[in-house]
């Protein structure tokens, strides 16, 4: 029969191994959110790409940025978070022809790719009062959390993307509202 002495020893040896473990725990397993903020703490709230500025939400980074293109990726909450993970991209474009004829164009292209009934189609909408970008919406039957917004910004000159969560969508419309 173990001693008293020996009991408060081990209870002191688990609960020293706890009060280490669990936060190590906890770091490991909402690392993603831990990275984010780390991230917009050492970044900021904005990235300036092809002399715009780009506003970075909060729970989002930049996974890349090239020459063409400014990629942002919504980190999830935990390790163990499940999809529909979430991406923003920013492009510039290559006018080739007139604005109204590339309106025209990147019109149909939206309208040929999702034709098929199992997606529902919504717009062009206009983003703001200055009739230079617009955004189609587009929803899936089969995945009813997701959805895909693809706008024609400043008059073709800029293309946004955005694929993830219904739920996030208007957050990436006041993203393209503050887009400058």
């Amino acid at each position: 029969m173990p001693s008293s002495g020996s009991l408060k020893s081990a209870r002191r040896c688990v609960g020293l191994c706890l009060c280490i473990a669990l936060p190590i725990v906890v770091v490991i397993v909402f690392w993603p959110t831990i990275y984010a903020f780390g991230w917009h703490l050492r970044y900021g709230a904005e990235s300036s790409f092809k002399g715009k500025v780009v506003p970075i939400p909060l729970g989002w980074t930049v996974l890349s940025a090239d020459e063409s293109k400014l990629t942002l990726i919504r980190q999830p909450r935990s390790i163990f978070s499940r999809g529909p993970y979430e991406f923003i991209t920013f492009q510039t474009t290559v006018a080739r022809t007139s604005s109204s004829e590339a309106f025209s164009n990147w019109q149909r292209s939206m309208a040929f790719l999702y034709k098929v009934p199992e997606y529902e189609v919504i717009g062009p909408e206009r983003v703001d009062d200055s009739a230079q970008s617009f955004c189609i919406t587009i929803f899936s039957a089969r995945w009813k959390r997701a959805g895909q917004m693809s706008c024609w910004l400043e008059n073709g000159a800029w293309q946004a993307e955005f694929l993830g969560k219904r739920a996030d969508m208007a957050q990436f419309r006041t993203l393209i509202r503050a887009f400058r």
